[in-house]
């Protein structure tokens, strides 16, 4: 233990931060994806000149962006 920090735990753990790091990868793929299918008819329908279509698309893009993330995981979760 050099200073207070122990060298020996880090490099024990490795094993499982890489396992997160590779978690987190997985996620971060997966959500892109999935927010690149749900954007791209959505934009295509906001750009509808029809009210009923654009404006149901309009609020959810509005609530969305209106609200910061953390709410937005305690309101699914």
């Amino acid at each position: 233990m050099l200073g207070g920090f122990d060298f020996d735990l880090v490099f024990k753990s490795l094993p499982e931060l890489f396992g997160g790091l590779v978690l987190t990868i997985q996620l971060t793929v997966a959500t892109v994806l999935c927010g690149i299918v749900l954007a791209l008819p959505f934009g295509i329908l906001r750009a509808s000149p029809s009210k009923a279509i654009h404006m149901p698309i309009w609020a959810y893009t509005y609530s969305f962006r209106g609200t910061p993330m953390l709410i937005q995981l305690f309101l699914i979760y």
